[in-house]
């Protein structure tokens, strides 16, 4: 017994819905007549639709004809007719007449070229007397209804999403793809899908005619055909150009799809060659004549292809630039290409330097800065010093970048001096800096121009005057630069500057305030956005909000940064860990950080983390580790007068480690420092108060007012965790349970940067305070109270973790809780009773 024609449908037509619902009609009255015209792009199963119903026809007994030609009305039934729209305007004509025989059964399929007359008055026809059965591409529902039909079972959904992907769903495409990518079959099926794909394609090219591939690679291109003159580009008449886009546009290779783009790129380079490509592409370039817009893809798909051109190159390595701060992986193709497209490797040396910078390629703008150091005029000898000392600045060696500077003399800086001038006050060179500042330029005071003068102001009033006036120098830049329209590369950011200028007098909040201003309103530089968000994490983490620095943290990434935001890493990751009093995490930093510290070459915008890795350094015994880094900081504020407004810091970091350390000399040295600086600056009284009263406090001489005030003088210039280690090490060293407890509750509000959060209530029955526990109970709560962990506790106070959790248990049980977040919540309470 024979299977029936619907049976046999072929499995593109099963597919598509209107195809398949035509197919079911004739099968199913294969005597009746129909009048239909099948209409839809190359690629949409019309072909193979045709030829399913023929078979049906013929199965029937239908007399069927498949031309005009052999088509006679006496001796045949029905009449097919597939690609209709290939026809002279005489059989067109024939055909629209044909379409009133209402006992012929008319099937005609085109694709829709509406600009020819004899076409549309068939179709218009149709529409009229008979029907319009339009076919487009398949879907992913159309392709997984194709290959149940081809083999007799359903398919994932994965398997139709890959073969839609590749295929486009066109039709001549599909069914190869499915029969070779067959599920059942062992093997990777996505790679035998490709191949099956590749084939066809590079078979349907072939079939083309050679200057419809011609056209399907200017799409490739990204190009539009509708904007230049195509006869120019494919050197053809006027005529044959029309016809051959109308093909090129029909065959469904013009504009597909990614997976299948890829595929069409490599296939149509395979049919007319490379060198036939790259022509083209250049015939294409210079077709556009003086035009100045270029899409970014298609200017990167022609460098690509080989033209060669000045404006390309630019409109590339602009378009770089736009892209890095959003989509890094298409700025780093984009520069490629600009690379591509230089006529020479000695062209544009410079704007290309510039964009590598930008886009954090430093080796290339480094080696590119220095051909055209060795070769250039005069401007841009100026503007490559610029970017080749703004990446010496980035590889944490910003001494070597002010060399640069030294070497160009205040006579050819121009309007870098001001640039030149920040750079040699962070070498520590504040006699040339002054007289850079001071070298005559041309260009009118732009914001440009005036923002990078008052932040080299900025920079030497602060080795002067350590007050708020200094800093609002340093915001004054911020706000000029911001209205600036021209943004040029630097060996710092401004923000990042201001930011970090707000930190060394202990104004957080404005650090915090001027960074976020800057991340929000985004930076069309990748390194510049990196250093902007550890800034933000050095902010969080002074101000006790370890987590959240630690996320920051996270989120920059780890070992592919330039040294200088490595350095900064290095040293947070090691300042996360001494907070948190995990020595084993911190000895991981610092044994991470030896790259850093064995590499680095210290500026003044660097004291931060050196002060850190020393601070952290002395926690585990190894200060030595970085005693080089800690000589050259001193060396270098020496070297410009021992400015307080970057001196505290180091000294207050200094002043820790020497307490640690038990070194009364380098205790009284940094002591004396911050009480000296304490007359110009609040932030270094301050300091010099808690300095005094942590000394005091270890020398068990406890006074409850001046902590108090200490504390709350940390405290009020963001320093929490501070302000709580302070307080929380005074009550380990106090004999009175009250002011023990004092103490304990000024550790929790300096430590908490939102207090009054927890509302835990202490239950009735439990009435027990810091009197009823041990002397050791005392000190495990205090510092469980302080945030820290067992292990934490443990390394405070010289005694085992197991010995931390026997004393936790037995605070438990007097407290009457059973986890350790309800005990910390009750002792937290406590502390509010008992103020």
């Amino acid at each position: 017994m024979t299977s029936s024609p619907i049976a046999a449908v072929p499995a593109v037509v099963a597919g598509a819905a209107p195809a398949y619902a035509l197919y079911r009609t004739v099968a199913g009255r294969p005597h009746a007549a129909e009048r239909v015209l099948v209409r839809g792009g190359g690629g949409t199963g019309k072909s193979a639709l045709v030829a399913a119903i023929r078979h049906v026809l013929r199965s029937a007994q239908v007399a069927t004809a498949d031309s005009l030609r052999r088509f006679d009305p006496a001796g045949h039934s029905a009449l097919l007719i597939d690609d209709a729209h290939l026809l002279p305007p005489s059989d067109l004509h024939r055909l629209t007449d044909l379409a009133y025989h209402e006992e012929l059964t008319l099937v005609i399929t085109v694709q829709p070229r509406y600009q020819y007359p004899e076409l549309a008055a068939l179709m218009k026809t149709f529409e009229a007397v008979g029907r319009t059965v339009d076919l487009s591409a398949l879907d992913e529902l159309g392709v997984a209804a194709s290959a149940r039909a081809l083999f007799g079972a359903p398919v994932s959904a994965e398997f139709a999403s890959t073969v839609s992907a590749l295929t486009d769903g066109l039709s001549y495409l599909v069914e190869p793809c499915l029969r070779r990518a067959n599920p059942r079959l062992h093997g990777d099926v996505a790679q035998r899908a490709t191949a099956a794909v590749r084939d066809a394609v590079a078979d349907k090219l072939l079939r083309l005619g050679r200057d419809v591939v011609r056209v399907i690679a200017l799409s490739n291109f990204g190009a539009d055909p509708d904007e230049v003159k195509l006869g120019e580009v494919l050197q053809l008449g006027d005529g044959q150009v029309c016809a051959i886009y109308d093909e090129a546009t029909n065959c469904g290779l013009l504009h597909p799809g990614t997976d299948l783009a890829r595929i069409v790129a490599a296939e149509v380079t395979g049919a007319l060659g490379h060198p036939q490509v790259a022509a083209l592409a250049e015939r294409y370039y210079r077709a556009r004549g003086e035009e100045k817009h270029l899409d970014p893809e298609l200017a990167a798909n022609l460098a690509e292809c080989g033209v060669r051109d000045t404006h390309l190159c630019r409109a590339l390595l602009a378009e770089a630039v736009r892209q890095v701060g959003g989509r890094p992986r298409l700025a780093e193709r984009y520069y490629r290409a600009a690379i591509d497209a230089a006529p020479s490797d000695g062209d544009l040396l410079v704007e290309r330097a510039d964009a590598a910078f930008r886009i954090g390629r430093f080796d290339d703008a480094l080696r590119l800065a220095e051909v055209a150091l060795e070769d250039s005029t005069s401007t841009d000898v100026t503007t490559a010093a610029r970017v080749a000392a703004s990446t010496w600045c980035a590889r944490g060696l910003l001494k070597r970048g002010a060399d640069l500077y030294t070497w160009l003399g205040p006579q050819r800086v121009g309007e870098d001096g001001a640039i030149a001038a920040m750079l040699l006050v962070c070498a520590g060179d504040a006699k040339a800096a002054t007289a850079m500042a001071e070298s005559p330029g041309t260009r009118p005071p732009t914001a440009d121009v005036s923002g990078h003068r008052l932040l080299a102001q900025a920079l030497l009033t602060s080795l002067r005057q350590p007050g708020p006036a200094t800093l609002n120098l340093f915001s004054r830049s911020l706000t000029v630069l911001d209205g600036s329209s021209t943004r040029v590369v630097t060996p710092d950011d401004v923000a990042a500057v201001t930011a970090i200028a707000a930190l060394h007098v202990g104004d957080l909040r404005k650090a915090r305030t001027v960074l976020r201003r800057a991340l929000d309103s985004g930076s069309d530089s990748a390194p510049v956005s990196v250093r902007l968000r550890l800034l933000m994490a050095w902010t969080m983490m002074l101000e006790g909000h370890l987590e959240v620095a630690g996320c920051e943290l996270a989120a920059v990434g780890g070992r592919d940064l330039p040294s200088r935001e490595r350095f900064f890493v290095d040293a947070l990751h090691v300042g996360l860990a001494r907070r948190r009093a995990d020595v084993g995490q911190l000895h991981i930093a610092l044994a991470q950080a030896r790259e850093s510290i064995d590499d680095y070459s210290v500026d003044l915008l660097s004291l931060l983390p050196v002060g850190e890795l020393w601070a952290g350094a002395s926690r585990v015994g190894e200060a030595g580790l970085v005693r080089h880094l800690v000589d050259d900081a001193f060396a270098l504020t020496d070297s410009l007068g021992g400015p307080p407004f970057w001196t505290c810091a180091m000294h207050w970091y200094g002043l820790t480690v020497a307490i640690r350390s038990d070194s009364p000399s380098d205790v009284t040295r940094h002591a004396r420092a911050l009480r000296a600086a304490a007359e110009q600056s609040e932030y270094a009284a301050a300091l010099a108060a808690a300095g005094r009263a942590w000394v005091r406090a270890l020398n068990a001489e406890l006074d409850m007012a001046e902590l108090t005030m200490a504390v709350t003088g940390l405290q009020s210039f963001g320093h929490g965790w501070d302000a709580a280690n302070l307080a929380s090490r005074a009550a380990l060293r106090c004999a009175d349970n009250r002011m023990s407890a004092e103490l304990l509750h000024l550790a929790r509000v300096a430590g908490q940067p939102a207090p009054g959060s927890d509302s835990t209530v202490v239950p009735a029955h439990v009435t027990a305070d810091m009197h009823t526990l041990s002397d050791r109970q005392r000190e495990v709560a205090a510092l469980l109270v302080a945030g820290l962990t067992y292990k934490g506790v443990g390394e405070r106070l010289f005694i085992s973790p197991k010995t931390v959790e026997y004393h936790v248990a037995k605070i438990k049980r007097v407290m009457g809780t059973d986890s350790r977040s309800e005990l910390i919540s009750r002792l937290h309470a406590l502390e509010r009773n008992d103020r």
